[in-house]
């Protein structure tokens, strides 16, 4: 058992895949999707910039995309920037490839993958520019705290694989979830590792992001009524190395 790698998602069935979505994923996968299995190349900026077609541009990765109302809504505001869908669940994999392709966005792809073993173990260098982390399962039972996904190993592999000035947005409708997130983020913080952004966070909000679309647990979330909160951080440059004269 390793308490950095227990799964962040509800382990359940796959849901009902109607011959629509299984003609999207027999379709569309070859065009948006990339293979992050163990048997295939690792993900790296040069793989991607190759998969995209174009090179130097910012790279979000949307943990956890769900339907990918988010991602799409992203990468139709922001056409020159690539966004990669990272989801476990086929049938919410299949809604983003429809998505994709009804809108034609050439800047998104999808990996199935959960967020952990793909930063852990199918990724190499610093890939990502921006890593979105929208309404994640609180799990708000305190006994199952240590199954959210913004724990402390989850924090190192984005300073590992994020790049210097990348941004991390945390947004939940549970405000436990977002305590939480502040008070791990504040020994990395004291720590040099990152800084807070205040200005683009939000408390108890109801209004409509203006990066992004709402997800569908922030829409269910709006419906009944509850407000939602949101951190930005920035990872800060690793200090240069000052040479000593006298060592």
């Amino acid at each position: 058992f390793d308490p950095d790698r227990v799964k962040s998602y509800r382990t359940k069935p796959q849901g009902v895949l109607t011959p629509s979505h299984r003609r999207a994923l027999r379709e569309l996968w070859p065009d948006y999707g990339i293979p992050a299995g163990y048997r295939d190349d690792r993900i790296s900026r040069e793989s991607l910039e190759a998969n995209f077609g174009r090179s130097g541009r910012r790279v979000v990765l949307d943990v956890g995309c769900g339907l990918g109302n988010a991602t799409v809504t992203g990468a139709s505001l922001h056409p020159d920037v690539n966004f990669i869908g990272v989801e476990v669940h086929k049938p919410g994999i299949a809604m983003l490839l429809k998505a994709v392709a009804a809108d034609s966005l050439e800047n998104v792809r999808v990996v199935r993958s959960d967020a952990i073993t793909l930063l852990e173990d199918r990724v190499e260098g610093r890939v990502a520019d921006e890593v979105w982390v929208l309404f994640p399962d609180p799990w708000s039972d305190p006994r199952m705290a240590e199954r959210r996904l913004v724990r402390p190993f989850f924090i190192r592999l984005l300073e590992k694989h994020m790049r210097p000035l990348g941004i991390l947005r945390v947004a939940s409708d549970c405000p436990e979830y977002i305590d939480h997130v502040e008070g791990l983020m504040v020994e990395r913080i004291r720590r040099g590792k990152w800084a807070p952004v205040p200005d683009e966070s939000k408390n108890d909000s109801m209004d409509e992001p203006t990066y992004r679309g709402f997800t569908q647990y922030e829409q269910r979330a709006l419906a009944e009524g509850k407000g939602t909160w949101e951190r930005v951080y920035q990872l800060l440059p690793a200090p240069r190395a000052v040479d000593d004269p006298f060592s």
